[in-house]
């Protein structure tokens, strides 16, 4: 288990240069997701895109730190698609950071802090081309909910699925 594990709230303002850092760390993921490499408009992006009608106020921009160092981000918003609902937009962990077990603790801690703000549900959508994310979140407890919507991100197609939880 990694004790040292530790959240940090993000912003733009702030923390900029450290999410962009990162992304092009894991551009392997941002690749795939967009067809294109990390630039300042998708850095930009992590920290302002909200499902349309949200209140940006309620978005949750984390660093996730093993120790000193950097090894993730996670975006996620309160109060979507419901009031009692937890909405997890990204958990994006650096190449050497995967494989060591973080992702399922980083999910108990935002499952633990979900429950603490009185969210029922927590909510994501998968790429469906990414069977290992797919994988990922079956193992983690996660369920289909049968609604797949077809979507572009700037020049990948895309079909996403979307997973649901309880918390």
């Amino acid at each position: 288990m990694h004790r040292s594990l530790t959240f940090k709230n993000f912003s733009l303002k702030h923390d900029f240069e450290a999410v962009r850092a990162l992304l092009i760390a894991c551009n392997d993921y941002v690749i795939f997701e967009q067809g294109e490499p990390t630039d300042d408009a998708y850095v930009t992006g992590y920290f302002r895109n909200c499902p349309p009608g949200q209140n940006p106020v309620l978005k949750h921009s984390i660093g996730v730190f093993d120790g000193e160092t950097l090894v993730g981000l996670v975006d996620l918003i309160d109060g979507y698609p419901r009031p009692r609902d937890c909405y997890l937009g990204l958990l994006l962990l650096t190449p050497k950071a995967r494989g060591r077990g973080l992702g399922p603790q980083v999910l108990d801690r935002l499952i633990t802090a979900a429950q603490a703000r009185s969210n029922k549900r927590m909510l994501l959508c998968v790429l469906e081309e990414n069977q290992g994310a797919q994988r990922f979140w079956k193992g983690q407890g996660f369920v289909p909910l049968g609604v797949a919507k077809a979507v572009t991100i700037r020049r990948k197609k895309h079909v996403k699925i979307e997973m649901v939880r309880q918390v």
